[in-house]
């Protein structure tokens, strides 16, 4: 998921308006600010088909740190006390800890099996319900529950310009769903966190902007 996670921070933002607004962006978008930069320093592992542009094909090997639940959290709580120092603000904690596991949350629906639990131990149990195994599904909840939230959660002002914001975004990766491409653009997994990482990074940018 990519815009959807976006959808919870104009939740965040409607019930935590003096919170400034790049917590809750930052916050959803945390798992995949970090598990690009462990991916380029080898600490977390993907596979990618060459042959296949969809999302439904990347294999996730090991992202204990930035996609577990447990794991991840203990790092997410040391980053938003981190937060908390720069904001001043007791709340910015919370909220930012409330968006990153959003993103887990939301994650499950759409990744296989492979979003580990604990992030550690041999035992350790994946979940995941695996909605990018359907595109066009997929594609269509993304938008919608992003709309909806956007047009419900965001001041009349804004509406507009996140719901064309969103579209843009959401069809830019349209071929991970649909897979009008035949080879994957991406000739390596390096290549491949480099652009999550621009992605949500960009998407963070316009949005401050708008806001």
């Amino acid at each position: 998921m990519f815009i959807g996670h976006f959808a919870i921070a104009f939740l965040l933002m409607y019930f935590f308006p003096t919170v400034p607004y790049w917590v809750p962006l930052i916050g959803v978008s945390f798992p995949d600010l970090l598990w690009p930069i462990l991916i380029l320093i080898g600490v977390e592992k993907v596979s990618i088909k060459y042959e296949s542009p969809l999302q439904s094909d990347v294999n996730f090997l090991n992202y204990p740190y930035s996609h577990s639940l447990i794991l991840s959290s203990l790092i997410e709580i040391g980053i938003s006390i981190f937060v908390g120092i720069i904001t001043k603000m007791i709340l910015a904690v919370v909220v930012f800890l409330l968006a990153c596991t959003s993103h887990w949350i939301l994650d499950t629906l759409m990744h296989p099996k492979d979003l580990p639990i604990l992030g550690f131990g041999k035992r350790d149990k994946k979940i995941g319900l695996g909605l990018w195994q359907k595109g066009m599904v997929a594609f269509t909840f993304e938008y919608i529950f992003y709309a909806i939230f956007a047009i419900v959660f965001l001041k009349n002002i804004y509406v507009v310009s996140f719901l064309i914001l969103g579209s843009v975004f959401h069809l830019a990766n349209s071929n991970s769903f649909f897979g009008f491409t035949k080879k994957n653009p991406f000739r390596s997994k390096r290549t491949y966190a480099i652009f999550v990482l621009f992605g949500f990074c960009a998407f963070i940018f316009f949005s401050l902007r708008i806001l």
